[in-house]
């Protein structure tokens, strides 16, 4: 029963790494990628925004 045991919690703990280090090399970058594709949404709309409202303001000048 106790070397069922020990050999039960190895292979956890190799399932634990293993996604350990994949969620690192695989899912990680995906995430910065996403993160990084919003900002530069965000960035955009303001970008868009300063330029109507810099239109808007040389038409009344």
């Amino acid at each position: 029963m106790k070397a069922k045991q020990s050999k039960f919690d190895i292979v956890l703990v190799v399932i634990i790494i293993v996604l350990a280090i994949s969620f690192t090399f695989i899912i990680s970058p995906y995430l910065d990628r996403e993160k990084e594709r919003s900002y530069n949404q965000i960035q955009f709309k303001e970008d868009t925004f300063l330029l109507i409202n810099s239109i808007i303001k040389n038409d009344r000048g």
